[in-house]
């Protein structure tokens, strides 16, 4: 068993609430602009008096309407300026924000609603409220109401009288650290959602440690883009600490706009699960190829992969140095200016993000942090910061935290940010809490440093016919940096080898096709051997990385989109293996045929 702790350097306020540091961005730098929203004419800006004042007009009406301290009120739509000030006008009031995925359907909103006992939703669009009616989420609710903010100001569907000031800061004055200031409901890879219960203080504590690590990162030069939805504890906290930081930020409910809102935006700092980044550095090739310069980008990444490795080891030699003085002007600052052109940071959570991304990242100048957390620790606990990046391991743990590795290699986490429970399952929550620890399900090591290599998840490891226990991510986030490549499955448990189910990033596969003069649609070109030996180079090469044991010995490719509409991803972009695996019953089964 081996643990390592951090020290507790920066002073965590114990008595903090979540609206706190909107007080005090406020009343010390009131024009300050703290977020970027869209308007008619492009981007809006609005400051820290101005978002003060919404979510204070906020707070007053959801508080005459008869939300209470305690009260749970489910928010459900797309990270956006008004979700923002909804969160912060609940907390104004003591209230719990129950966070829910933009995705969710009406079905399973009306099931959290009547778990929790909500007494109101808010939405991004009137038309969401609508289909609660048919799910019987207003039916179940004798008190439930409905709030939208999709005109740009919280409004409901009846004529409320507000607060008074006095009521409102007597109010907003009460709430008490150890309140429950939010229940996230989790995206539910292995089971049904489980709301996560995390109070003021955790939450507070977490974005209070990460303001300190992070600080060269943030500030008012700076500025960062949401493109994740914000019922993500990650989206949450770093929000949170661009307010506590005065850090602008603006959000992006379409990732398909990705690159273009980018060039616009000009982040200096970048939040994303792997898929994000996957898919920019995806987008921004297939422009290279259309241009004519596929091959000279293709290059370029190798080279900026060959020098993050020479740096690791201490120094870059000569000759690599004039390689990459020429990718820089040929590749380097054109792949930055696409994406705003002062992007140098890229935080990334939620899965593992493959090494030679990272290392083409961190060639091309953006450096990656990567860290790990859960909805659970109310994110990061560990993490890469400034000035201590380890690629290939998710960080050393943050101050106050301690880690631990058990016997059977699962990662174990103490720290004051560890959430309090999950929403009336007590049995679930003495299933990973145990004496102070919890237990968080995923395998990792420890190195001698501190830093934690994440391994993957306990109940997702591979068991070999052999007996020899293999994690399928490492192989699947690698085989994902494929540009055609735009899902991955390994599989193999019980079996004498690993196989793989791919599905091709659609885009990517046509524009290759044509250069080669081949049929464009999926389900003719999955049997093209021209294609099978494209992905059989790429799988050839991960297996030579690999022991015999974990490498990939067949794979089939399915003419098919796996998302997360279809049921096969999570709302984080996560697989849901065992759904996907039983879709595709038969092409695993073909996979270990004789």
């Amino acid at each position: 068993m081996r643990e390592f702790a951090s020290p507790q350097t920066a002073a965590v306020d114990q008595r903090a609430r979540v609206h706190d540091d909107l007080l005090l961005v406020a009343g010390a730098t009131p024009d300050r602009v703290l977020y970027r929203r869209p308007a008619p004419s492009g981007w809006s800006e609005v400051t820290a008096r101005a978002f003060h004042d919404d979510v204070r007009a906020a707070a007053s009406l959801l508080g005459g309407a008869g939300i209470d301290a305690g009260d749970r009120v489910v928010v459900w739509g797309r990270a956006s300026y008004g979700w923002a000030v909804a969160d912060l006008a609940l907390s104004y009031l003591g209230a719990v924000s129950v966070a829910v995925f933009d995705t969710a359907d009406a079905a399973t909103i009306a099931s959290v609603m009547r778990s929790t006992g909500a007494r109101a939703v808010i939405v991004d669009d009137p038309s969401r409220s609508a289909t609660l009616d048919a799910e019987g989420g207003a039916s179940a609710l004798p008190d439930f109401s409905r709030w939208s903010w999709h005109s740009g100001r919280l409004e409901r569907d009846v004529a409320v009288t507000p607060l008074d000031d006095a009521e409102l800061d007597r109010r907003r004055d009460a709430v008490r650290p150890e309140d429950v200031a939010t229940l996230i409901f989790t995206s539910g890879t292995t089971g049904s959602p489980k709301g996560c219960v995390l109070t003021h203080r955790q939450l507070c504590a977490s974005v209070q440690v990460q303001a300190a690590e992070f600080e060269a990162l943030t500030g008012p030069e700076a500025a960062t883009v949401i493109a994740l939805p914000l019922a993500h504890v990650f989206a949450r906290t770093v929000q949170l600490v661009a307010l506590r930081t005065g850090t602008p930020v603006a959000h992006l409910s379409d990732v398909r706009r990705l690159v273009e809102d980018l060039a616009t935006l000009q982040p200096t700092f970048l939040l994303g699960v792997p898929r994000l980044f996957e898919r920019l550095v995806t987008t921004v090739s297939q422009r290279a190829t259309a241009d004519g310069h596929g091959r000279r980008f293709d290059r370029g990444v190798q080279v900026a992969i060959d020098v993050s490795r020479a740096r690791e080891d201490g120094e870059v030699p000569l000759w690599l140095r004039g390689r990459e003085a020429w990718y820089e002007r040929a590749v380097f600052s054109g792949f930055r200016d696409a994406l705003g052109g002062r992007l140098r940071w890229a935080l990334c959570g939620g899965a593992p993000l493959g090494e030679r991304l990272t290392r083409f990242l961190d060639g091309a100048g953006i450096t990656v942090l990567e860290g790990y957390g859960l909805t659970e620790t109310a994110a990061a606990v560990t993490a890469n910061v400034p000035g201590d990046v380890r690629i290939g391991t998710v960080g050393r743990p943050l101050p106050g935290v301690r880690v631990r590795v058990a016997e059977d290699g699962e990662l174990l986490v103490a720290a004051p940010q560890v959430f309090a429970g999950y929403w009336h399952d007590e049995e679930a929550t003495a299933a990973v809490l145990s004496s102070g620890w919890l237990h968080t399900g995923d395998l990792a090591e420890i190195g001698h440093e501190g830093h934690v290599r994440i391994i993957g998840r306990r109940r997702e490891l591979l068991v070999l016919a052999s007996g020899k226990q293999v994690s399928p991510e490492p192989f699947e986030s690698q085989l994902r940096q494929h540009p055609l490549v735009d899902q991955c499955l390994v599989v193999g448990d019980g079996r004498p080898y690993l196989g793989a189910l791919l599905t091709l990033d659609k885009p990517a596969v046509v524009a290759w096709a044509r250069e080669r003069d081949l049929p464009t649609r999926r389900r003719h070109l999955v049997r093209r051997p021209e294609l099978r030996a494209e992905l059989q180079r790429a799988i050839d090469e991960l297996n030579a990385e690999s022991s015999p044991a974990e490498a990939v010995r067949r794979f089939t490719v399915l003419p098919v989109t796996w998302s997360e509409d279809g049921g096969q991803l999570t709302a984080s972009q996560k697989l849901r293996r065992t759904r996907v695996s039983q879709a595709h019953g038969a092409e695993v089964e073909a996979l270990f045929a004789p």
